[in-house]
């Protein structure tokens, strides 16, 4: 990926960025244990730190009608999840899905940088991709509404994450 000095602040406008991809559709379908981080090749860290008794955080087959490819990353309600680069994260793009009738109220994401908050928004119906871009961070969670501890209070589909390095 070609930088063009605006998209990506801090690169020079003849430099490469890397950009980084995971659409999970290489990886096995597979459930994720509590507070075990999984690290995929691409260095991405999934933890889920906090999940309901009776459901299983993990890569599944993707919803009908999400606009997914075949597998997705499911978080169940009442589950919160923390995804690390493994370094600062300049731009960030993903897709999700909440599943249920009332998205605006499912999630909120939080992106830190060294455990400050630099950026955050809420899950709502219209919005089906995201992106965050030129806020440098470190670690993206997926988290309920009354702070950093809480849980989201619906299921969230994950897919489609790309970002580039600073």
């Amino acid at each position: 990926v070609k930088s063009t000095g605006d998209k990506f602040s801090g690169a020079s406008k003849t430099g490469t960025v890397s950009e980084n991809k995971e659409d999970w559709e290489r990886e096995p379908l597979q459930s994720f244990l509590l507070q075990l981080p999984v690290q995929f090749s691409n260095n991405l860290i999934v933890t889920v730190e906090d999940q309901p008794d009776d459901k299983t955080s993990g890569i599944v087959k993707a919803p009908d009608g999400a606009g997914f490819g075949d597998k997705s990353l499911y978080l169940p309600s009442g589950s919160r999840l923390k995804l690390s680069f493994g370094n600062y994260v300049n731009s960030l793009r993903f897709q999700i899905k909440a599943a249920g009738g009332n998205e605006s109220g499912t999630a909120y994401i939080i992106a830190m940088k060294k455990e400050e908050v630099v950026y955050g928004a809420p899950i709502s119906s219209e919005d089906k991709a995201f992106e965050i871009a030129e806020i440098p961070f470190d670690k993206l969670l997926f988290v309920g509404f009354s702070g950093n501890f809480s849980v989201t209070a619906g299921d969230v589909y994950l897919d489609n994450l790309a970002w580039s390095l600073v």
